[in-house]
């Protein structure tokens, strides 16, 4: 099959100071059965031996392709190799990881077979500091709007919905995948999740991920503020200019039956408008307590 199908894939590959592991890398991609692609090599501002590995690959096949810029991040090396690239379906994977030799193949037959398929992404196995199947949730379009990204960042997709979302954003410097999803999907794209292990992802001690962890709360705004027009048509615009100066109890007594459906939530997490713990945040919990909400997140613009 993978060599009936003629359709290019652009795999794109941000490299900074992976010596250590940028060759098991393009040794997966070069193994690939499905065998129209590209590689685009994005070293971002290295300062190892990273690009001479990857130009000695260059030389061994024209289809992997080397580029350099000054440190910007990953999702301005992910966006500045894309510009690069020329495939009609787009694959992000990190110069550290592994991907299955029939990862391209599956994927391509999958957009192939159903064209009104958004996404593909498959398994993933740790290994490195860490080892085990990477228990990914099933995909949920609100799941993955309030609580967690369940899409691995080594997923394919096409070079035409990237363009209409404006590429990854460069403001997240962590939680970058999650963000990008947000604004590639939409409660009616179709995402589908190869049912074996086609990704190997290393898991390094002190990786840009643990670094993502410990801002999350940070990146989870920025990822809203990114997206606000996404999460609104989830979320009812709701105010409380009205309880200004109201004893919290007896606001409580009308809350219930009037605004049920209008309280602004996320289940678990907090947006503040300020450093401030006001009276309007005092009367939200109060709110989101009694209702058995769970948190809300604060608009920038209540005043």
């Amino acid at each position: 099959m993978a060599n009936n199908i003629k359709t290019k894939v652009s795999v794109i590959v941000p490299a900074y100071n992976t010596e250590k592991y940028v060759a098991q890398t393009l040794d997966s991609i070069l193994q690939q059965t499905f065998t129209d692609w590209e590689c685009i090599v994005l070293d971002d501002g290295s300062t190892d031996r990273t690009a001479e590995i990857v130009k000695q690959y260059c030389q061994r096949d024209a289809r992997i392709k080397y580029y350099y810029q000054s440190n910007g991040g990953l999702s301005s090396a992910r966006n500045t190799a894309i510009h690069y690239s020329s495939g009609e379906f787009l694959l992000p994977v990190d110069s550290d990881d592994i991907i299955d030799q029939k990862y391209l193949e599956k994927a391509v037959e999958r957009f192939i077979q159903y064209p009104e398929t958004t996404l593909v992404y498959g398994e993933v196995q740790k290994f490195g500091a860490e080892e085990g199947i990477f228990e990914l949730p099933v995909f949920s379009y609100p799941n993955l709007l309030f609580d967690y990204n369940m899409i691995v960042a080594t997923a394919m997709y096409r070079r035409s919905d990237y363009d209409k979302v404006g590429g990854y954003r460069t403001n997240l410097i962590g939680l970058e995948d999650w963000g990008f999803w947000i604004a590639l999907l939409s409660p009616d794209s179709i995402v589908y999740k190869i049912p074996e292990v086609v990704l190997y992802y290393r898991i390094r001690e002190n990786s840009l991920i643990s670094l993502a962890h410990r801002k999350a709360r940070e990146l989870r705004e920025i990822i809203y503020w990114n997206n606000a027009q996404k999460y609104d048509r989830y979320l009812p615009n709701f105010t409380y200019h009205r309880y200004y100066g109201h004893d919290c109890e007896q606001i409580l007594n009308d809350v219930p039956e009037k605004t049920r459906d209008k309280v602004l939530f996320f289940q678990r997490h907090v947006f503040l408008s300020s450093g401030e713990y006001t009276w309007k945040h005092a009367i939200i919990n109060k709110i989101t307590k009694l209702l058995g909400l769970g948190i809300v997140y604060y608009k920038k613009d209540w005043q």
